[in-house]
């Protein structure tokens, strides 16, 4: 049933966030794992969790669209909502992301963590991804 549905799957793992505000206590390691269904050219469904930054269980999904793929460089912007924050239970989700795809199986993925006054401090994410 997966395969009428999804033109590709991939399979990604969290490793960890840099973030932006150096003082506080955020955790920043941030281990995870997400599943990605293309159900389009450039779009794909996400979903998956991780450990997040607040040291809380997080589950998240949304919808990626592929803006901008070049050889091996990509940019992308992720949409949808994530849970496991204590300011909110659900927190929606607007994340810009770049890929580099490897000379092996692994694309690298750094995602941009925006900044929200009295919210979120922001960072960059690392992840990598292997495509199927």
């Amino acid at each position: 049933m997966i395969a009428e549905i999804c033109l590709g799957l991939t399979l990604g793992v969290n490793v960890g966030t840099y973030h932006f505000e150096r003082q506080s206590e955020h955790n920043n390691i941030n281990p995870g794992l997400y599943v990605s269904c293309q159900v389009s050219p450039k779009g794909s469904v996400v979903l998956g969790g991780y450990k997040n930054s607040q040291y809380n269980q997080s589950y998240h999904i949304g919808y990626k669209y592929q803006l901008w793929q070049e050889g091996s460089h990509g940019l992308d912007l992720t949409t949808g909502v994530v849970t496991g924050y204590t300011y909110a239970k659900i927190v929606p989700v607007l994340l810009p992301g770049y890929t580099f795809k490897t000379s092996g199986p692994a694309t690298i993925r750094i995602s941009f963590i925006p900044p929200i006054a009295k919210k979120v401090d922001g960072g960059m994410h690392l992840s990598f991804e292997r495509s199927f």
